[in-house]
């Protein structure tokens, strides 16, 4: 075998390995930002500015598909890795909105546990103190009901105006 034929060997599988890692790389981003449960869970979220983002990586993978069609492997590379970091940036807003949630739930039950315990002295202490139930005064059945009406609207998924109800109560 000749020099020049072991070196046209060479690129060839170069060549076909690329394609291969290439066309690899175009499958697995588009698993990512297709079919992923990262990509069903920013689809299903409503938070609209991760849905944009996935759009874009949406377009980027499509101009990807094109640049490979096209024979174009460093303008298709370019492109999946932009569509990569923008899917992880999708997933990024995602988790802070969740994180914001959460935090949202906890202060909600914080306040609720005091509201309630409040409560329950109060009453507690009504009745040691022989002044009677403490439904009968005129505080109670306030907090009783601003409780109620918060947990109500945390049900309908309005845990900050309920929140806001409980600090009334407080």
């Amino acid at each position: 075998m000749h020099i020049g034929s072991i070196l046209l060997t060479i690129s060839v599988v170069s060549l076909h390995a690329a394609e291969s890692a290439s066309g690899s790389r175009l499958v697995s981003v588009g698993k990512l930002v297709e079919e992923s449960s990262a990509s069903r869970k920013i689809a299903a979220s409503g938070n609209r500015q991760a849905v944009e983002l996935q759009a874009r990586a949406q377009s980027l993978l499509a101009e990807a598909r094109h640049a490979v069609a096209s024979g174009n492997q460093a303008r298709a590379d370019g492109l999946l890795a932009r569509a990569t970091k923008t899917m992880f940036e999708a997933v990024r807003i995602l988790e802070q909105n969740q994180d914001a949630v959460d935090k949202q739930q906890r202060d909600f039950d914080a306040r609720l546990e005091s509201v309630s315990a409040l409560c329950e002295a109060y009453d507690r202490i009504s009745r040691e103190k022989g002044l009677g139930s403490a439904e009968d005064t005129e505080l109670y059945p306030i907090v009783r009901r601003k409780l109620d009406t918060a947990k109500a609207l945390r049900s309908e998924g309005r845990t900050s105006e309920g929140k806001a109800r409980l600090d009334e109560a407080y």
